[in-house]
């Protein structure tokens, strides 16, 4: 319940359904009730011990806990009477005696009570109607305590429609002295969703325990803060799933140079570290975040050696030895059975073993930058080609994801209308570390990036002048460097088709938040090692 105290604010414009031109209230007490069933609260309530709401600092009054006691029941049960319930003690202290009776109610009481109300109302059992006015004076002023809240909820409520309301200095004065939290908790929350301290970030389970009390349109506000802030953990479910068949995961291992395994070796030879960080460990945590989910792990089998199927047996023998009850939806592919890899094998070429500096054995390879980011898009092009729906090329220290988040409400839509979406993290741009495709754009990206880095004369001009550091990086970042002019395509194709920009909900330099680490993009953005062990706690 971390999280809560620093979103409690936003309830403040929680969607009662009602308007200004009423105060929501409930007909007749306790007239749906029989009077077993009244006898029954007050029974339930002589009974009851309490309620302690985690992230409080002050509990608030026992009728209060009990209500709150009544809405968790309602989160998980079909009982159709504790909306009554609900409604029947709110309205005027049925079975409970009365709340309020000494003082008046917190700003964490005033919350519950609200949002009790709208839960009542949601299930049918407040109407529109005047509040009944009881004979009994002890009634009467919990009756009026009621009336007080929400007369104060709704005139706050409305104002807050208006953005002008908070820039008036005398009417946001009131407003904190009516909700005093709500200036701290606001900051909180954005200092909560800022990134600014990763190791302290909320589970995702915390946060989504504070966002069941917004409604819809405020939780989706908060997501998107944390979304346009970069935060990794933060997300909105989207309105639909996409099914397993229809995308793939596909991770990538290349090697500069020929290796010289043996037959006991794996795909790091006998380094079973190595191993770990870059393959089992990150198919592992892609398993156990999607188990429906198809996986796939690249390589160039060329480099393996002179047995590779024994080497990639080895792999997945360490693979079971983890716990992977099997191997079902986890696939070695070789990139070299990628048509367009067979055409242009000339890049893919590796440097020999043993290496050499002999002019006679001399072989002109490519920088292994440029064969990896070549290799990827290349696997994004080889399945869009096939008609894969969605495919997402991810680099293996990429934090996997669930399935939930990985096709979130945003991202999805992204994918839906544009066709592409980058990983980002922290204050760098996207990156193609991780990226994910839809296959509509099968056509445009082989136009814009993959036909200019596949230019052989071009290339070997390039290549020849690679002694210049300058001309090395232009040679490494290659195929970086074409995705710019793809996006700017796609958006301008989209704004063809549509008639407008793309709405993004983020900046359009700045992708899909992911928990990447700092050496993928030096000084700029990234996770240190101590910042991705914390953030991955917090994932669902």
């Amino acid at each position: 319940m971390f999280f809560m105290r620093k979103v409690a604010s936003f309830l403040i414009r929680t969607v009662v359904k009602v308007t200004l031109g009423f105060i929501l209230c409930f007909s007749e007490g306790t007239a749906r009730l029989t009077g077993d069933e009244v006898r029954q609260i007050e029974s339930e309530y002589r009974a009851f011990k309490g309620y302690v709401i985690s992230g409080l600092v002050q509990q608030p009054c026992k009728a209060v806990q009990f209500i709150y006691s009544l809405q968790e029941q309602l989160r998980t049960t079909k009982d159709k009477r504790l909306p009554e319930k609900i409604r029947a003690i709110i309205s005027d202290g049925s079975g409970v005696g009365g709340i309020h009776a000494k003082r008046a109610p917190t700003a964490d009481e005033q919350k519950i009570i609200i949002q009790a109300l709208c839960r009542s109302y949601d299930h049918g059992a407040v109407s529109e109607e005047s509040l009944t006015n009881s004979v009994d004076s002890k009634m009467l002023a919990h009756q009026q305590t009621v009336r007080d809240i929400l007369q104060t909820y709704q005139t706050y409520k409305t104002r807050l429609v208006n953005s002008d309301f908070l820039k008036d200095p005398q009417s946001y004065e009131n407003f904190l002295k009516t909700f005093p939290h709500y200036q701290e908790r606001l900051s909180g929350l954005k200092q909560a969703v800022s990134m600014e301290t990763p190791c302290s970030h909320p589970t995702y389970q915390d946060i989504q325990n504070s966002l069941k009390w917004l409604s819809q349109e405020d939780q989706r506000e908060v997501i998107k803060q944390a979304y346009a802030w970069g935060d990794p953990i933060v997300f909105e479910k989207a309105n639909r799933i996409v099914p397993s068949r229809d995308y793939v995961i596909s991770l990538l291992w290349i090697y500069d140079q020929k290796q010289n395994f043996n037959r006991d070796d794996h795909l790091m030879g006998k380094d079973d570290s190595l191993l770990e960080k870059h393959v089992v460990g990150p198919i592992v945590d892609w398993r156990t975040k999607q188990p429906e989910a198809f996986l796939e792990f690249w390589c160039d089998f060329e480099t393996l050696g002179n047995d590779h199927h024994t080497v990639i047996q080895n792999t997945q023998k360490k693979l079971l030895e983890k716990g992977l009850r099997s191997l079902e939806r986890i696939e070695f592919k070789n990139i070299r059975e990628i048509q367009k890899v067979k055409e242009n094998s000339f890049i893919f070429v590796p440097k020999p073993y043993p290496p050499t500096d002999s002019p006679k054995f001399h072989i002109q390879t490519y920088p292994l930058y440029f064969k990896i980011d070549l290799a990827k898009a290349l696997i994004a092009d080889f399945h869009m080609g096939q008609k894969k729906p969605y495919v997402i090329v991810t680099d293996s220290d990429v934090a996997a994801v669930t399935h939930e988040q990985l096709f979130d409400a945003i991202t999805l839509d992204e994918l839906d209308n544009l066709g592409y979406v980058f990983g980002s993290a922290g204050d760098a741009e996207e990156e193609n570390s991780f990226v994910m495709y839809k296959d509509i754009l099968v056509n445009m990206h082989y136009e814009k990036v993959l036909k200019p880095c596949l230019d052989r004369k071009a290339l070997e001009n390039l290549n020849s002048k690679k002694d210049d550091i300058n001309t090395l990086k232009i040679l490494e970042q290659l195929v970086f460097s074409q995705y710019t002019p793809f996006k700017e395509a796609v958006r301008k194709q989209y704004r063809q088709n549509k008639g407008q920009r793309f709405p993004f909900k983020r900046e359009e330099t700045t992708g899909k938040p992911m928990i990447f680490p700092k050496s993928q993009y030096g000084v700029l953005g990234g996770y240190s090692k101590e910042e991705m062990g914390c953030l991955k706690k917090c994932l669902l």
